[in-house]
């Protein structure tokens, strides 16, 4: 969410906010308490929070080695949460968990007081297991119609991949573009 529209939300409800960042993979990885929303990165971006008890996270470079706050890197995260891999792929496993630690996929920077930004994405798609796949915001164009309103997709625009069927999701519905796909008859 946009830190206008988390500052419009403190302003109409008060200090109820709270924000989570996680993955499946790894469980709940941060925790955004509602005073904390007003905390912006060098992005402009509000801070995904800190971690949860019980939860490490490094940000590294391309060479594995952690970096120190303020550097952007890929987000790792440590905990007893985390995946013990995936099952019967050997290959993701080796690419996603290094020396118990899992590797997001995800870019960002931890700041002095550990609190965690994220800046994008390293890893260009999400699989997800019901067969689609989730693009990151700067493809969302892409994935939308050029229409005026195209800001106004959310940040899901997916794709089915076991069929030849697309899904978008937006905040407000989109105009009729071609007309419905007769059914066939046999």
């Amino acid at each position: 969410m946009s830190a206008a529209r988390l500052r419009r939300a403190g302003e109409v409800f008060g200090p109820v906010v709270y924000g989570w960042y996680g993955q499946t993979e790894a469980s709940l990885i941060t925790e955004v308490r509602p005073h904390e929303h007003t905390l912006l990165g060098r992005m402009g971006q509000v801070t995904a929070g800190r971690p949860v008890p019980g939860v490490e996270i490094a940000v590294c470079g391309e060479t594995g080695g952690q970096l120190p706050a303020g550097r952007s890197g890929e987000i790792r995260v440590g905990s007893p949460q985390v995946m013990t891999g995936h099952w019967r792929q050997p290959e993701l496993n080796a690419e996603v968990l290094h020396d118990g630690w899992l590797c997001t996929g995800d870019a960002g920077y931890l700041d002095e007081e550990g609190y965690l930004y994220i800046a994008g994405r390293y890893k260009q798609m999400i699989k997800l297991a019901v067969g689609l796949q989730v693009f990151p915001p700067s493809w969302r164009p892409s994935c939308s119609p050029t229409r005026p309103w195209r800001n106004a997709w959310s940040s899901v625009c997916a794709a089915r991949t076991t069929r030849r069927t697309s899904t978008r999701r937006s905040s407000r519905p989109p105009a009729p573009t071609r007309t419905p796909p007769r059914s066939r008859t046999s």
